[in-house]
């Protein structure tokens, strides 16, 4: 199948791919490679613990909240033209977060990332449902557009190790080069697609939904540093409820939602996404409190906790790289992802119960984390093959929006929630007269758990899937038409 790129050329759409992919592992690069350069922020820039977790959760929160308007948008004036001028400013906005000298100026930076993170990964992942129709071509595209995803946060985690050890500001140099790039391939090779819908962007659902989830994850980071009861997070989750009811109201009865009726009438497409968040949450959540577990606990610096890393990254790209052999072999993606889920919660059970930062590394640390590394691999794989099964180019901007913000914004609350469970578990230990670094390792075992807790629900949303698909295909044999 042939692809008319931008300058009128006709190109394989493989060659076309590869360029989608890079995009695709920049953005989520760029979750990763900040964490573990966050100590040399904050000691160099003053930030407060409080306000060090915007570092990532205003770039992750902004992508996720956005990334439904990106989709959407790309639906309606072309999917290369979003994804340029996203592209053009993630790397201006990278600029920035390198010549910062006070706090303000580096969140600012990072939030301007997440706008244009937005507007590129839908319209990535969208150009990919362009160039191959539905069959084994797109569920091996997807498969290895799934992996890359997964991957680059971790290899994100090593590479910001090697460039913090030098200066934390190369960690946002890096993408000016990327970038620019990016951008001349793209005038090159992007098909020069005409948008496939008619109509208008959904602003308001958009302002609701984005402020919605920002206030969820102010809570949570709020909660964990003054508690649950304070005034400033019951307010900011009384706030979320008001507008997130207002989003899903507006996304009814809008005639150009945000999110196209048509997605919620594909229960598959639904569980999946949410699976999708699940995987995330676990996925950034443990690698930025493994980031700061190894320095603050263990007393690494940033290259060599980036060094520690390794094998990890090289276990989740193993994970990846197999289930594009297993997809078709254990009947089906469902059963690929309850097989990934389960092999990663069991890597993470023996990692809680065997971390002991007085131990030896490799068995109480890295042989654990690669076993749950592994069927995190497997999982993102199955996860992003599930959820655009069937897509329409109508619909394929708004499912990739979908699909990127349930990632990023049940990641970016991931980080939250577990960095909270680590600081409120260490405080109380070092409080009792705990050694400090025991209890700080501790906290990070009670921070796995919360992560297995992630994994479990969404081992019973796979069984769902499981289930309907069961009936779906009955349903089908006798001639019966069900919705999904």
């Amino acid at each position: 199948m042939g692809t008319t790129s931008g300058n009128g050329a006709r190109r394989d759409p493989w060659s076309i791919f590869w360029l989608l992919v890079v995009i695709q592992f920049m953005v989520i690069l760029d979750t990763g490679i900040v964490a573990i350069a966050l100590p040399s922020v904050r000691a160099d820039l003053g930030f407060s613990p409080e306000g060090l977790a915007w570092v990532m959760d205003g770039y992750m929160l902004v992508l996720g909240g956005l990334v439904l308007l990106g989709g959407r948008a790309a639906d309606l004036v072309g999917r290369r033209r979003m994804l340029l001028w996203g592209v053009v400013l993630f790397t201006a906005a990278s600029a920035l977060c390198t010549v910062a000298v006070e706090p303000w100026m580096l969140v600012a930076g990072r939030v301007l990332q997440g706008v244009g993170a937005a507007m590129a990964s839908p319209a990535a992942l969208a150009t990919v449902t362009d160039l191959f129709e539905d069959g084994p071509d797109r569920t091996k595209a997807m498969g290895i557009f799934g992996g890359v995803g997964g991957v680059a946060g971790p290899v994100g985690v090593l590479l910001g190790g090697l460039l913090a050890g030098v200066d934390w500001r190369l960690v946002f140099l890096i993408n000016l080069p990327i970038g620019l790039v990016i951008v001349l391939l793209g005038l090159r090779l992007l098909p020069a697609v005409r948008p496939v819908v008619g109509g208008g962007l959904d602003v308001f659902g958009a302002f609701t939904g984005t402020v919605g989830l920002s206030l969820v994850v102010y809570a949570a980071i709020r909660g964990g540093v003054s508690g649950w009861g304070g005034t400033a997070v019951l307010v900011s989750l009384a706030a979320a409820a008001v507008l997130l009811v207002a989003f899903v109201v507006r996304q009814r009865t809008a005639t150009t939602p945000l999110l196209p009726r048509a997605l919620f009438r594909a229960p598959a497409l639904v569980l999946g996404v949410v699976a999708c968040g699940l995987v995330g949450f676990a996925l950034y959540g443990v690698f930025v409190s493994n980031s700061v577990h190894l320095q603050d606990a263990r007393g690494y610096g940033p290259v060599s906790a980036a060094l520690v890393m390794i094998p990890l990254d090289l276990c989740l790209f193993l994970g990846t790289n197999l289930a594009g052999r297993l997809l078709g072999r254990v009947g089906g993606p469902v059963n690929l992802l309850l097989t990934g889920l389960v092999v990663q919660a069991v890597g993470l059970v023996w990692w809680a119960t065997a971390l002991d930062v007085h131990g030896n590394l490799v068995v109480t640390f890295i042989l654990p984390a690669g076993v749950a590394s592994v069927g995190l691999g497997l999982a993102i794989v199955s996860v992003f093959v599930i959820a655009t099964m069937g897509t329409t180019d109508e619909v394929a901007g708004a499912t990739s929006g979908l699909l990127v913000m349930s990632n990023q914004v049940i990641g970016a609350i991931g980080i939250a929630v577990l960095t909270t469970v680590v600081a409120l578990r260490s405080r109380d230990l070092i409080g009792a007269g705990v050694d400090r670094a025991a209890a700080l390792g501790s906290a990070q075992s009670a921070a796995l758990y919360a992560a297995v807790g992630a994994v479990v629900v969404a081992i019973a949303l796979g069984l769902l899937l499981k289930r309907l698909n069961r009936v779906t295909s009955a349903a089908a044999e006798e001639g019966d038409p069900v919705t999904g």
